[in-house]
């Protein structure tokens, strides 16, 4: 049968069913996260204590029914949890002073510089805010900032404007895909309104990642590269499409090549090619298949933390890492299998991903070169 030997399938879909329901059902409700996850507690204490008391495989169905309960469960929680932490109502004074720190790299336009920003703090009444909350900035400038980085932190005023929603039939919701992404307000910020403040103590690893990207894009600039080879150069082997003309993407646009301006998932699989090959000289010697795997995992992930884990990146990247870790621990695996265990690893740790379109083209990609390619290739 199709569900046999492949858990995670059925993981997955009453894990999604649950983020679903919460996304379309329950966003705007206020609902009792605690009373939930003692629910979810319940559920599995249950499924744990009748597979203990009850050796019958009569009764199975009801384990497996408990268990995708609380699974439902989980992905319910964990999607409201994460939709309440974003609607945190901010003050729309324009005078208001607010302490963050940038969750992205600031990208440059043609009067302004855009950015993601997380909140932490309103100093004009010196209140900590009880979660951080994400908003789109835009720094009033036509220039950037020297220092201005993903990392930096910052104390700026500024009125914080709830997202429009769209205003003609049919239009694109702007406002419902940057709640998606967990973002509710956008702010301009006045260039002599903000300051940068001292680093903090810390350890951030997409800030690391981020500034050894910068250090590799001024070195790919001193190659004598002309600013479009440049900037097609940057997007396909580092992610960083922020340096391509509009007139530059029409024409890839209109060439039927737009695609390749990403970093994908066979440009992870490209790299687990050419180090499986550089480490294979580990294997002479005694456990070194161990280390080549472990070696190889670390290296997929830093390529992907260095191009900015995008959806299709991080599903290759945990791809990957399930093969090398099914090889580690010598188990047979399911291509689907691994496919749908990718899947509900990452909405795990953000259950919105399911609404990315980027996440879900990439995951249709997958699933259907899987179906049809091997009954193709045999025809």
């Amino acid at each position: 049968m199709f569900w046999r030997g492949r858990p995670f399938l059925r993981i997955l879909l009453f894990f999604a069913s649950g983020i679903l329901v919460a996304r379309y059902w329950f966003a705007d409700k206020q609902l009792p996260i605690k009373e939930l996850i003692l629910l979810l507690a319940f559920l599995i204490l249950a499924s744990v204590v009748i597979a203990k008391r009850i050796k019958s495989f009569k009764y199975s169905w009801l384990i497996g029914l408990l268990l995708n309960i609380a699974l439902f469960i989980a992905g319910f929680t964990l999607t409201v949890q994460q939709i309440r932490q974003s609607r945190v109502k901010l003050d729309e004074n324009p005078q208001a002073v607010w302490e963050g720190k940038l969750l992205t790299e600031p990208f440059q336009r043609a009067k302004t510089v855009r950015f993601i920003i997380k909140i932490t703090k309103h100093t004009s009444r010196n209140n900590v805010l009880p979660h951080s909350v994400k908003v789109l900035a835009y720094l009033k400038t036509s220039t950037l900032p020297v220092g201005l980085h993903l990392g930096s932190s910052l104390l700026f005023r500024g009125r914080m404007s709830p997202v429009e929603a769209p205003k003609n039939p049919e239009e694109f919701n702007y406002r419902r895909f940057l709640r998606d992404r967990g973002i509710r307000y956008m702010v301009f910020i006045d260039n002599k309104s903000w300051k940068p403040l001292p680093a903090q103590s810390g350890f951030l690893l997409p800030a690391v990642f981020s500034h050894w990207r910068n250090k590799l894009l001024q070195s790919l600039s001193s190659q004598g590269l002309s600013q479009s080879e440049y900037a097609v150069a940057a997007a396909i082997l580092l992610g960083y499409d922020q340096l391509i003309a509009p007139d530059l993407h029409q024409d890839f646009t209109a060439a039927g090549a737009v695609h390749i301006l990403v970093v994908s998932g066979m440009h992870v699989g490209i790299i687990f090619l050419i180090f499986s090959f550089l480490f294979s000289f580990l294997l002479r010697f005694k456990n070194g298949d161990y280390l080549r795997n472990v070696l190889l995992i670390l290296v997929i992930w830093s390529y992907a933390l260095l191009t900015g884990l995008s959806p299709s990146v991080s599903r290759a990247a945990t791809m990957i890492s399930l093969f090398i870790l099914a090889d580690i621990f010598r188990r047979d695996y399911d291509n689907f299998n691994i496919l749908a265990a990718s899947a509900f690893l990452l909405l795990l740790l953000n259950p919105l991903l399911l609404f990315d379109v980027g996440f879900q083209l990439s995951y249709a990609a997958v699933t259907g070169i899987l179906m049809f390619y091997f009954s193709i290739y045999r025809s």
